[in-house]
This record gives structure tokens, C-alpha cells and sequence, in this order.
């Protein structure tokens, strides 16, 4: 059906817009839906007469407002008049009211247009950024895991066309047999298109409730405040930005700081409307998790013991994204084993490609959160033995709020899982005890206007005269950035040349042997060891510096150490950021390493240095001859020639 449904949208596309496309599609299913109601299916062409001949049958005003909302995104004109186009609409409209007519085994008729039909007409509104809905794959999983609420009113926010609450009502209705009637379901939504949308849906479906057109970042009425037994809540993505709090917003009343990032005002809001007992379900990405500037709200929810389970799904589930996901379930009304304790899951390598560019939860991920999720509420262990899930402690841990990081007050469920693993054994040591942690140079490039005239580094209030800017394009001192830090050496030919004038040229910037490096910013961790007798050079503000206390460590054994997989995973999970990945001083220095007997580790470390030193000499010494040998073989070339 899919690929029945991407002929005619793609044959569609290049006559119509995305927009209009996605509109139009869903117009079709809706009106072949009501058609074969009442038997007009198949007997018309799609034409605005017959869409508004269907559309005057409904008997529910707010549905036949939204269906005649819709249909004015519509160019009837041109779907009328264009020919090619024309013949495009009707055999599209005439695939949907076959399958519309022919449910598939096991299914209702009703249920056909919603499980198959859209499914597909969402995927290729994702995919070609139309419009991207929840994807399948978490929606099912959040049913799954929330199998055993029985809520007589859910609240979807931020729900678009309403997909994700309608399948809430039914994953729900399903599991505790009940009519899809007994439950209301609210939605919450800015865009009226889409409110149009997702009151068509829950006419269709026959569930109860309404859909507000509204911003959640307002404040709310405190005179008018609904609670819900069940709220979802699916950030919107790339919308994420500081906004000023409002000290009228009862939300942030206690918050002391000027602004806050738009995505903790969602969730609070959730919190907010949530009713004692109930349950609440969010997805968003991980700077929700570990951002320093919101550590405050972290810490109250902790506090009020309303966060029960933090599972980290894997990439790429939205189509042409790869920024991760995290789930997130809070409860209002945690009872005896779950009191005062996170439940943390790491399903993020359990998926498939689904597409060419996304991916989806694969069924062991599925079996894998719920296996966890319910050995946290009900310790069931034979569940998970009849499951064949094995090793669960390897992505999973159960934590007591008070064994969270005190530092960050960290959400991030790898942290705590691979926290939890390692070094138990042989006990650990903070960073901060054996080493130095020192931020590079946080300078401004001077102008290179050609005047006499002062040059200012903002962030240092220093300045230089002209003379000395000039000097700096060929100093003698060595600035390192990141493309300097390669393959766990410095790289100093590449690097640029200031002067010792320069603000940078500071003692405590300046690098010494044996100094480990590690890049500050960006994804992939970079890292190097100063090798002996180094140049003079110093740190740039994306660098950071590790000088080991000796006796203490030795700076051969953490360099192997956090160049390590085990090393390597520590250091992501103390990065902060979203999308651009930060590796702070302050979450440094809480970083905990193996701690050794100090005599046996001095000696092993100035073994791995002697070995080093020869490998790095052996391996200069072969790239000297390969080069020589291909010049030689060159030239060679050339005089045939």
C-alpha cells in the first residue's frame, strides 16, 4: 500500500506544493471515509461538489467546520482544470476507496484508513517535511509500556493531527477492554489546519473530546485549570529556544532565572495539569537531560518524586534527523517499591532501518524497555526469563534519587548504567584529585583592519596596537586548536602563530610534557599526549588541558585510560548540549577513573611512554621513506615521460 500511496503523492508533488499534497490526501481518505457511509463511495469523482456534498451530510457541526477549514487549503481550481492532475486525484482517490472497502484480516473497516492508509501518508509527509508525526515504532512502545493505566481522560499537547492520542485511546481501550466512548481525549495544538485535522480524526474514530487551538507557551488561566488522568506530549522539534520567563506564569513562579529553554516550559506545563496519581509521557532530546541552566527544575522534580523511568531510544527515528530521543515517564503518585527511585534504560542500539533515512524500535528494543520497565514496578523476573531477555543490567539500572549526580543532577540514563557497571571492583577516584583541569585561551581573532588604532578581545579586555597584531601572523609561539589534536598527537605544522603579546600567552595556558589534551567541543572526542620537549605553544578556549599530580596518577595510565572505549563512553556521557556537544570544568572534574596502586602504576606508565615514544618514532621514520620512495618513483615517471 505504501508504495502505491508514494506513486501518486510523488505524481502529485509536481503539480502541488508539500503542503497541499499532505492536505489533499488526508481530504480523500476523509472523504471516502464518510462517502461509504453513506454509500456515495466509488459512485462520484472526487470533485469539490462531491466534497461538499459529503461533507454537508455530517451531522456534527465542529466536524463539518473542520472539514471545510481544511478543504479551503485546497486549489479546486487548478485540481479541476489541469488535466494531468486531474487524472492524478481521481486514481488516487479511487486506490483509497478500494482499500477503504477491503479491510485486511483482523481488522475493522473503521480502523483500516488510520493503521495503514495514514501510516503511509504520515511517513511521506515526514519524509519530505510536510509534516512529521510520531513515529510509529514510539507510539506502539509507549502503548506497550503503558498497558496497565486505565485513565478516563488523556491529554495529547503539542499533538498535531492527533495521531499519537488517538492510538493512546485505543492501545488502552484495547487492553482493558473498554469503548473507545468511555475515554475523553483532549488536544492541544497551534496550528488550526491541524486542530481541523485531529477533530476529523476523533469523529472517525468515536472517541470523545476536542481540540484547542492554542500556544502552551502562554501562560495558563488559573481560573480554567484541567487535570488529566494521562498527558503525552511530543515536542516540537527544531522549535527549541530561550524565551524570558514570565513572572505571572504560575509554571516558573519559583524559578530565579531570566530565561529558560522553551521545551522545560512544556514540561512543566505537563506537571502542571497532571492530576495526583496521574501518569505523563514525554519525548524529547537529550539537552532536556543534562543542560546545566535547568538543573533547578531537575532537581525539584526529584524532590517531589514525580520522575519514575528515563529510557534513551534510539537515533534517527524522525525522518532526516539524527538528534536522539529520549522518553521520559513521570507519575504522580509513585507507590511502595517505586518510591524514590528512577528507573534508567538504554534501548538506543536496538533498531532497523525502516527507510532510507530513518530508522525504527525493533521488537527485541520493545521487549527489552518493557522487560525493564516492568521488573521495576512489579520485580517480575520470570516475565523477563520468558522473554529471553538476557543481561538487562547492561542496559538498565535502578537508581534512588539521591544517588544522582550532585554536580549536574544528570537525567542521562548511559551515565548511570555504565556508572553502575564499572569500577566496583577496583574502586575510583574524582579527576579532580589527581589532575589539573585547565579551559584554553577564550579569545576573540583581533580585527585586521589596517590602522594604528587599538585592537580589543572582548572577552579578555586586552588590547594591542597594530605593531604587535602584526607580529602574531608569524610568532613564535604555537596556538592549537582542534584540527591540531591528531591521532593522540599534537600537530604542530598545522597550527597558527601568535606572538608573545598575544592574550593566550599565558603560563597556565602554555603546555608541558606529558599534558593530555582533550577537545572541548564538537561530537567525536579528540585527545593527545605532549610528547617530550615540546615547542612553545598554547591552548586555544576549545582545548582543554589535564596536567596529572604526580605521585598521585601518571598521565600515561589516564591518557590509555580515557582513550579507551570504557574511557571514551565516560567522557559522552558527562557532555552537555544538543547540538552542539560541550565537555565542561565542572562535570571534568566529577569525572571518576580507576584508581591503582601507585608503585605498580608509576612503572607500567613509564613503560606505556618508552613504548609509545618508539612506536611514534618508528612510524615518522616509515612515512619519511614511504614519501622519499614515492618521489623517487614519481620523478622516474616523469622523465619517461
Amino acid at each position: 500500500m505504501r508504495n502505491i500511496i508514494e506513486y501518486y503523492w510523488r505524481a502529485l508533488q509536481k503539480k502541488l506544493p508539500e503542503e497541499q499534497t499532505f492536505y489533499l490526501f488526508i481530504i480523500m481518505i476523509f472523504t471516502g471515509f464518510w462517502g461509504r457511509r453513506c454509500k456515495a463511495v466509488g459512485a462520484e469523482k472526487f470533485t469539490y461538489q462531491y466534497f461538499y456534498r459529503v461533507v454537508q451530510d455530517i451531522r456534527i457541526y465542529d466536524t463539518k467546520e473542520a472539514a471545510f477549514r481544511l478543504g479551503e487549503k485546497i486549489d479546486w481550481i487548478l485540481l479541476e482544470t489541469d488535466e494531468e492532475l486531474k487524472e492524478a486525484v481521481q486514481a488516487a482517490f479511487e486506490e483509497i476507496g478500494r482499500w477503504q472497502s477491503c479491510p485486511q484480516p483482523g481488522t475493522s473497516r473503521d480502523r483500516v484508513w488510520g493503521d495503514i492508509l495514514l501510516d503511509a501518508v504520515l511517513e511521506l509527509a515526514g519524509t519530505t517535511g510536510g509534516y512529521i508525526a510520531t513515529p510509529q515504532s514510539i507510539r506502539r512502545l509507549t502503548g506497550e509500556l503503558l498497558g496497565g493505566v486505565n485513565p478516563e481522560s488523556i491529554a495529547d499537547f503539542c499533538c498535531g493531527i492527533l495521531v499519537f492520542g488517538v492510538d493512546m485511546c485505543r492501545d488502552i481501550c484495547r487492553k482493558k477492554k473498554k469503548e473507545l466512548s468511555q475515554i475523553s481525549l483532549y488536544g492541544a495544538e497551534m496550528d488550526a489546519i491541524l486542530c481541523a485535522v485531529g477533530t476529523m480524526m476523533m469523529e472517525m474514530y468515536g472517541i470523545r473530546g476536542r481540540i484547542e487551538q492554542k500556544d502552551i507557551l502562554t501562560p495558563p488561566d488559573k481560573s480554567e485549570m484541567p487535570l488529566y488522568d494521562l498527558i503525552i506530549l511530543d515536542m516540537p522539534r527544531g522549535t527549541n529556544q530561550r524565551v524570558v520567563c514570565d513572572i505571572r506564569d504560575p509554571r516558573l513562579a519559583v524559578f530565579g532565572r531570566k530565561t529558560v529553554y522553551a521545551d522545560w516550559i512544556f514540561i512543566q506545563d505537563v506537571l502542571y495539569h497532571l492530576k495526583d496519581g496521574g501518569y505523563a509521557v514525554v519525548l524529547c532530546t537529550t539537552g532536556v537531560l543534562i543542560r546545566a541552566n535547568e538543573k533547578w527544575f531537575r532537581e525539584q522534580v526529584i524532590r517531589q518524586d514525580y520522575l519514575e523511568a528515563v529510557i534513551t531510544l534510539p537515533p534517527n527515528l524522525y525522518p532526516n534527523t539524527r538528534t536522539g530521543t529520549e522518553l521520559l515517564i513521570f507519575h504522580k503518585g509513585k507507590t511502595g517499591g517505586q518510591k524514590g527511585k528512577i528507573l534508567f534504560v538504554d534501548i538506543s542500539r536496538y533498531y532497523f532501518r525502516e527507510r532510507r533515512n530513518a530508522y525504527a524500535i525493533s521488537d527485541e528494543g520493545h521487549i527489552a524497555a518493557c522487560a525493564c520497565y516492568r521488573r521495576f514496578l512489579y520485580g517480575d523476573e520470570e516475565g523477563v526469563r520468558d522473554r529471553n531477555i538476557d543481561n538487562l543490567g547492561k542496559i538498565s539500572v535502578i537508581l534512588r534519587c539521591d544517588a544522582l549526580d550532585k554536580q549536574t543532577c544528570s537525567w542521562k540514563p548511559i551515565q548511570y548504567i555504565h556508572q553502575e557497571q564499572e569500577m566496583v571492583k577496583d574502586g575510583s577516584i574524582c579527576l579532580s584529585d589527581i589532575a589539573d583541569i585547565v579551559r584554553g585561551a577564550q579569545i576573540v581573532k583581533k580585527d585586521t583592519r589596517d590602522t594604528g588604532e587599538a585592537v580589543y578581545f572582548p572577552d579578555k579586555k586586552a588590547s594591542v596596537r597594530r605593531s604587535e597584531k602584526t607580529q602574531d601572523s608569524g610568532g613564535t609561539a604555537y596556538f592549537l586548536n582542534i584540527k591540531d589534536i591528531q591521532e593522540g598527537t599534537v600537530r604542530y605544522d598545522t597550527a597558527e602563530r601568535i606572538s608573545g603579546c598575544n592574550p593566550a600567552c599565558k603560563d597556565k595556558y602554555r603546555i608541558r610534557e606529558d599534558d593530555i589534551l582533550l577537545t572541548s567541543k564538537g561530537t567525536a572526542i579528540k585527545m593527545a599526549i605532549v610528547g617530550q620537549d615540546p615547542p612553545l605553544a598554547f591552548i586555544s578556549g576549545n582545548i582543554t588541558l589535564l596536567r596529572v599530580k604526580r605521585p598521585a596518577y601518571d598521565p600515561y595510565v589516564l591518557f590509555h585510560y580515557l582513550d579507551s572505549e570504557k574511557g571514551r563512553i565516560s567522557l559522552e556521557q558527562i557532555q552537555s548540549g544538543t547540538t552542539i556537544r560541550i565537555l565542561n570544568n565542572t562535570n571534568l572534574m566529577a569525572l571518576r577513573v580507576p584508581l591503582y596502586e601507585i608503585e605498580k602504576m608509576q612503572k607500567i606508565g613509564s613503560q606505556l611512554k618508552e613504548k609509545r615514544e618508539i612506536f611514534l618514532k618508528k612510524q615518522r621514520s616509515l612515512i619519511e621513506n614511504y614519501d622519499t620512495e614515492r618521489k623517487i618513483l614519481l620523478d622516474l615517471l616523469k622523465e619517461e615521460r
